[in-house]
């Protein structure tokens, strides 16, 4: 019969000869070997409850937009990063979308350009209830089709100065990446869009949804707001 104690993995002492580990060096192996077995279920469980938490974290995610519905009435695709673009303010100067993204919330208002930033109602309600709006922590984006000059002579005549820039998209690049320029008339659609802090937005399709998984809080805002027929979802 052969004994525990014959195999033990043999040493190889400093003249390159096999020895036996002696008693005590035997039983500090068989103390690691014992507790290497040990910690292999250890580290099972904590990799298998990583996995878990990454995944209940990706499933609260998804069924956050899961309850949005694009505008057709359908159940929303996904939620994408939001497409970025680039715009002079009433004073020529650039504003990048991208800016904004990742540090904040962000409510990009499309309004009705030739009804003026001064009269579109959904610009007033947003004004109205700026401070609302800040303490969500989002920013304000409102473009129209006007030009910087024209969006800057409302501004010279404002009692109140807008506490945001007004963008200019003659060319209507914003709107076609957020499907704001009706394919029948070219006139641009009013809407707002809500992107969250991660820049994402809800999509359908190959366009951003709007007027989805707006907050309740600012969703409130434009509760009851008579808005053009266009702003709404179609």
């Amino acid at each position: 019969m052969q004994h525990v104690a014959d195999t033990q993995p043999a040493e190889i002492d400093a003249n390159g000869k096999a020895t036996r580990p002696t008693e005590s060096r035997r039983g500090i192996l068989s103390l690691i070997a014992a507790r290497g077995w040990l910690l292999l279920p250890v580290a099972a469980v904590i990799l298998l409850a990583t996995v878990m938490y990454k995944g209940r974290l990706e499933q609260a995610r998804r069924a956050a937009f899961q309850n949005a519905e694009s505008e057709s009435g359908d159940i929303l695709a996904s939620v994408r990063p939001a497409p970025q673009f680039e715009a002079y303010n009433s004073q020529m100067k650039i504003f990048r979308l991208e800016s904004y993204l990742g540090r904040h919330p962000v409510l990009l208002i499309f309004y009705d350009g030739k009804l003026g930033a001064d009269q579109d109602p959904l610009l007033a309600a947003a004004r109205v209830h700026m401070p609302a709006i800040e303490r969500t922590g989002a920013k304000v984006v409102a473009v129209s089709t006007a030009l910087p000059q024209h969006n800057r002579a409302i501004l010279s005549r404002t009692a109140e100065p807008f506490p945001f820039d007004l963008l200019s998209d003659p060319g209507f690049i914003a709107h076609q990446l957020y499907g704001r320029q009706d394919p029948e008339t070219g006139e641009a659609r009013p809407a707002i869009f809500y992107i969250d802090r991660g820049g994402r937005v809800a999509w359908s399709g190959r366009q951003p949804v709007p007027w989805q998984r707006l907050p309740d809080e600012l969703a409130d805002i434009w509760a009851g707001v008579n808005v053009p027929a266009t702003a709404s979802p179609e």
